[in-house]
């Protein structure tokens, strides 16, 4: 559908934006998503807002600005969590790891990657199930965790 495609375009042209080639290509794209979403939300908030809170992490992300990003982070798991929406609860949580890996808060990371796992368990996705165990395997030695999935 051409949500999911606006909503895939926002979330690749941050990822392509941070790389930093054709920067403003990429932050143009993804930028022109978040308004369709700002627009989406305010007329249907319990199916967009998880979405726009995660297009957010991912801008601030993109801009360097930790705390917001990782406020949008919560809020994007919190709201997916609240309209249970299982999937982009896991997502949400898988893009917080990855976030919190890029600040190198290995502990922090473990626990969200679990909770990734756990959320696409419930939904049935036993290929985003055994992607992220991998990461999780990769990532135990690198934390003072006890090393033991969820």
């Amino acid at each position: 559908s051409a949500i999911v495609s606006c909503f895939l375009d926002g979330m690749i042209g941050f990822y392509f934006a941070r790389r930093g080639k054709d920067e403003e290509q990429w932050v143009s794209v993804a930028n022109s998503c978040i308004a369709s979403f700002e627009l989406w939300e305010s007329r249907t908030p319990h199916n967009f807002s998880n979405k726009l809170e995660l297009l957010m992490a991912e801008k601030f992300y993109y801009l360097g600005n930790r705390d917001c990003a990782l406020l949008h982070y919560q809020n994007a798991i919190n709201v997916s969590k609240k309209y249970r929406f299982i999937h982009e609860e896991g997502l949400a949580e898988e893009k917080y790891a990855t976030y919190l890996l890029h600040l190198h808060r290995n502990d922090d990371a473990y626990e969200h990657f679990n909770n990734a796992c756990n959320c696409y368990k419930k939904w049935g996705a036993a290929v985003l199930v055994q992607r992220v165990e991998k990461v999780i395997g990769l990532l135990i030695p690198l934390c003072g965790g006890t090393g033991q999935m969820t």
